[in-house]
């Protein structure tokens, strides 16, 4: 290993070693491994709301990687990021299946107690998810990213 650098909200973390980039949760359970053409992996920063990692190869290279396909669960309901600005939510007992989009990247989001919270870079969305109302979200604006929703 050449480098390791944690996530701001230390959930994740990234490793760097020759031609290899690997993502691990804060078990160390690695969930993805890229072997990216940049020589050694000598120092990696993450972004300042934890969804991006930019590692710097031996060879000069410049490598990124974003955090996709995250899912959350609650009941009969999932929400799945399946890309940075989309969230596909589907509700098993009810039939449902909706896609939300969002004009920022989407930084955290949480499903409990009938509500789907949705943080992204310059906003926060909230869903009640029993009254299943998908087009008309409480927002507001926030300044800084959300590490943490309970």
């Amino acid at each position: 290993m050449t480098s390791v650098k944690w996530q701001p909200n230390g959930e994740n973390f990234a490793v760097g070693a020759f031609e290899m980039l690997r993502l691990c949760d804060k078990t160390g359970w690695s969930h993805s491994f890229d072997k990216p053409e940049c020589g050694s992996v000598l120092a990696l920063s993450w972004s300042a709301d934890g969804t991006t990692v930019a590692g710097a190869g031996g060879n000069g290279a410049v490598i990124f990687g974003s955090i996709v396909d995250r899912a959350i669960n609650h009941g009969s309901m999932e929400a799945v990021l399946d890309e940075n600005n989309k969230i596909n939510v589907t509700d098993i007992l009810h039939e449902l299946n909706e896609d939300l989009d969002f004009r920022e990247r989407v930084v955290n989001m949480s499903l409990q107690f009938g509500f789907l919270i949705v943080c992204t870079t310059a906003q926060t969305y909230i869903y009640n998810t029993q009254a299943q109302s998908w087009t008309s979200p409480f927002v507001f604006d926030i300044k800084d990213s959300v590490y943490t929703i309970v």
